[in-house]
């Protein structure tokens, strides 16, 4: 959502002081925007997807409180709640994306988002795993290899040459889990 360029006014919590709205903290009571949305996702402060969908709608009505329907502001409401809308539908078909012509199939054909009960799998998920992963020496990659192999073996292809990838992106939730947390204690470990 927030790549989108219509979210620009909600990638970050209003200044009010700053753009002299004084009545702003009046009428919103529960300030909510992407950016803190985002860092909440980075912090697994999210429990379920509805305590996800209920604070992203959150931005959507507080800034129809304070600008009322018909301002400016409620066109990007409008485009954005669509778009959220159809990003929860999709995480609520487990990560497949609503059917398309052909032309317009999912990237790569790899799910964004997995569900286990309540429990979600996010492209931010992700992201940290990866970098956490980018921060294993070679000897500790070898290992992370085969534990790929061993929870997922269609996660990891090996090349003619013998290199080998591993796709974050075909793991399932409890996979994703196992790695995750190899990975992330691998790298405590040298912090501590």
């Amino acid at each position: 959502l927030s790549n989108h360029p219509a979210s620009f006014p909600f990638r970050q919590p209003v200044d009010w002081r700053k753009l002299k709205l004084d009545r702003y903290p009046e009428v919103v009571k529960t300030p909510m925007d992407l950016g803190t949305i985002s860092k909440r996702l980075d912090r697994y402060e999210f429990t379920s997807a509805e305590s996800l969908k209920s604070a992203v709608e959150l931005v959507w009505s507080n800034a129809l409180l304070y600008n009322g329907e018909t301002s400016w502001i409620a066109k990007n409401v409008e485009q954005l709640r669509a778009l959220a809308e159809k990003k929860f539908a999709s995480a609520e078909r487990g990560g497949e994306p609503a059917p398309r012509p052909a032309a317009a199939a999912s990237r790569n054909g790899h799910k964004t988002t997995e569900r286990l009960g309540e429990k979600m799998l996010t492209p931010q998920m992700k992201f940290h795993l990866y970098n956490n992963a980018s921060l294993l020496r070679p000897d500790e990659l070898l290992g992370l290899r085969e534990l790929f192999r061993t929870v997922c073996p269609t996660a990891i292809h090996t090349s003619e040459v013998g290199d080998a990838k591993m796709d974050i992106d075909a793991l399932d939730l409890r996979a994703f889990v196992t790695i995750d947390v190899h990975v992330r204690s691998i790298v405590a470990k040298r912090e501590a």
